[in-house]
């Protein structure tokens, strides 16, 4: 088994995932409240955590 949590099997998916998550957060802060622009970007930052949660729970089952 790794030593580092970067070296684990999850890490690439499981950081692609936080990426998004983490940018979608930005974009979602750049917007201005009742905008098309923030519609959007709260939609993707939904989509985004969502998309986490699934990677998440993938490899918490395959750990278990």
């Amino acid at each position: 088994m790794p030593k580092r949590f970067e070296d684990q099997s999850w890490y690439p998916e499981w950081k692609g995932t936080i990426d998004r998550v983490v940018t979608a957060r930005m974009e979602l802060d750049a917007t201005k409240r009742g905008t098309p622009e923030r519609e959007a970007a709260d939609r993707e930052y939904e989509s985004a955590l969502t998309a986490f949660r699934m990677v998440a729970d993938k490899h918490r089952r395959k750990s278990n």
